[in-house]
């Protein structure tokens, strides 16, 4: 009987501690990131009586061993790691996990991890729990915005969203559009882009582009465009690609008396040819102001020669394919360099360099790489301009969000969007392994294995929620249940007690 009785207050015991476990889910049914646990009790010990023994060769069958129980244990307090429900808050700075991961905190010297996003900004910018640790991550390039996310985690990589200001100086700038084929060599084409230094202050970046003149080209040069080119009847041959297998020739007819602008007109269109009469301008000698300029009309540079007939004489090479550009800010040479389009119009030397030597106070000198490869060369308006510059001038953090993959990006006031950091989430190969240590936060474990660290929505990582809390998980119509068992058998286990004491009054008194 004395062991009956012990066994129930093995029974009370065992039942204690799980209204303890129940207890406390229930305590923490609105705690943020709460995990319910869960008891489950497990025999302690047998008293043999009677070992087994096997069948002997007599016909004599075997008998089992005979056991008597010594009361219960608890066997394990699990944690169940289902997924609690997220609810809004609106919150900027509340982070809910959404699958798989922790959130991993530190006080400086160590690691901590938790499923409670309820955070905070103190004073220096850090992203801290409500018991003030410190959210880990990666912080972003304050210039570049660029995040490296294969730098390892440690307890100093504390996550801050710096309330300050953005500004960027310039270190490449674009330009895209085409360059008119049909320009005539010597003319010029400009174009303006902002730009910006190391302090945001806002310069403007002149470029000018000028076709070069072909210096192999030779033609006849005429003082009027009423100039007679031909005395009599004679014919004019156009030939284009001249030496190679798409040589085309067009045979022309030049009646007597042409005068060079009727040449010019009676040479544009023939074999694909455009050509026209260009004025030099005063500047040249009278008699050579005027001359024939005849190229491809697709600008590919294909040769153009008009052989000498008759009285007609004149040889054009390919047209030119070179730009010079050169750029000037505040009236300052800054940089100058050549385009060299090939034949479709593709431009192979795509970048140059512009070196401003500032006195404002800026970083100097400000060298900015310039990059043409969006300039074509066909045959068509100028449409050249600044398409981008990675500059920034001066803005204040106006607002900031946190996406799914746990990057913080910052709102400026001058428009612009850039990454400030990243949060960071920690994984586990048994998560029920972690100890808590109170405050929502729990550490590692010698069965827990070691924190993977990874950025959020990766793999099998969780996705982190911007303006949401996870709820706890416990489920009250189950605890209630479970505490209603839980009651019953420790009314059923004080009753083995009771009943044992009546057995051993009853003993007792055999000797009245």
């Amino acid at each position: 009987m004395i062991q009956a009785m012990y066994n129930g207050v093995s029974g009370l015991r065992a039942h204690k501690t799980m209204m303890d476990v129940i207890s406390n889910n229930i305590a923490n049914v609105n705690t943020v990131g709460y995990k319910a646990a869960q008891v489950s009790f497990r025999e302690a010990f047998s008293q043999t009586l009677r070992g087994g023994s096997a069948p002997s060769g007599g016909g004599v069958g075997g008998t089992n061993p005979a056991q008597l129980g010594l009361g219960v244990a608890v066997g394990s307090v699990d944690v169940s790691q289902n997924q609690g429900s997220l609810q809004p808050t609106g919150k900027l700075t509340d982070l809910a996990v959404e699958g798989n991961g922790f959130f991993i905190l530190s006080d400086g010297s160590s690691q901590s991890y938790s499923r409670d996003g309820s955070f905070t900004i103190d004073r220096d910018g850090n992203l801290v729990s409500s018991s003030g640790l410190k959210v880990l991550g990666w912080m972003a390039n304050p210039q570049t915005g660029v995040i490296n996310t294969l730098e390892p985690v440690n307890p100093s990589m504390a996550v801050r969203v710096p309330v300050g200001q953005l500004s960027r100086q310039t270190s490449q700038i674009t330009y895209g559009g085409n360059l008119d084929s049909k320009t005539i060599p010597g003319e010029t084409r400009s174009v303006s882009a902002l730009i910006y230094d190391s302090l945001g202050t806002a310069h403007t970046l002149s470029l000018e582009f000028e076709k070069i003149q072909n210096p192999l080209r030779t033609q006849e040069s005429y003082a009027n465009p009423t100039d007679v080119v031909a005395t009599a009847d004679t014919t004019l041959s156009v030939i284009l690609g001249k030496g190679t297998s798409s040589e085309q020739t067009t045979v022309l007819t030049v009646s007597a008396g042409t005068t060079a602008a009727q040449l010019a007109a009676l040479i544009d269109g023939a074999g694909n040819v455009d050509a026209e009469l260009v004025d030099r301008g005063a500047s040249v000698p009278p008699a050579e102001r005027y001359y024939i300029s005849a190229q491809s009309d697709a600008g590919d540079g294909r040769q153009v020669t008009i052989p000498p007939t008759g009285t007609v004489s004149a040889t054009f090479c390919p047209p030119t394919n070179k730009w010079t550009w050169s750029a000037t800010e505040a009236g300052l040479d800054v940089g100058i360099g050549t385009l060299n389009f090939d034949g479709t119009g593709k431009n192979p030397t795509s970048t140059g360099g512009i070196v401003l030597n500032l006195q404002n106070g800026a970083s100097a000198p400000l060298s900015i790489k310039v990059n043409f490869e969006a300039i074509s060369q066909l045959s068509g308006p100028t449409t050249v301009s600044g398409t981008s510059q990675d500059g920034l001038p001066l803005g204040m953090l106006e607002t900031f969000t946190i996406g799914k993959d746990g990057v913080i990006s910052g709102v400026f006031t001058n428009g612009q969007s850039q990454a400030l950091a990243q949060v960071a989430l920690a994984t586990f190969n048994n998560p029920g392994g972690l100890s808590k240590i109170g405050n929502n936060v729990l550490v590692e474990s010698s069965n827990s294995g070691p924190a993977q660290i990874h950025e959020p929505a990766v793999g099998s990582m969780g996705r982190v929620m911007g303006g949401f809390l996870e709820s706890s998980n416990v489920d009250l119509p189950t605890e209630f249940a479970n505490m209603i068992v839980a009651q019953r058998g420790f009314q059923a286990n004080s009753r083995i007690i009771t009943t044992s004491d009546e057995i051993l009054m009853e003993l007792v008194q055999l000797k009245r």
